[in-house]
């Protein structure tokens, strides 16, 4: 039901995007069984991450990476590559 339901809601938000920024389909992971072990479980956040970085648009001005509906807002503000190598700010520490 879950898998379903979060397909439709991608499939949705991915065909309001350009054609440039859309994406292929994620690919459902293999189901675990009841005797998967440790590396199973590692092997399966490792796909999970994959899946998750294929995801990711680079900004075409900075090269940071977006999900493709934050891409946008990203690129509002975005003043190139100086962008991603702004200092940080001490405040709070």
């Amino acid at each position: 039901m879950h898998e379903q339901q979060c397909l439709r809601k991608w499939r949705r938000e991915n065909e309001k995007l350009p054609n440039s920024e859309q994406k292929d389909e994620p690919k459902k992971s293999n189901e675990l069984s009841s005797d998967d072990d440790v590396a199973s479980l590692i092997e399966l956040g490792d796909t999970a991450w994959e899946s998750h970085l294929q995801q990711l648009v680079p900004c075409p001005l900075c090269q940071r990476t977006f999900f493709p509906d934050r891409l946008g807002v990203h690129k509002r503000s975005c003043k190139g590559p100086s962008c991603s190598t702004r200092p940080r700010s001490n405040k709070g520490a």
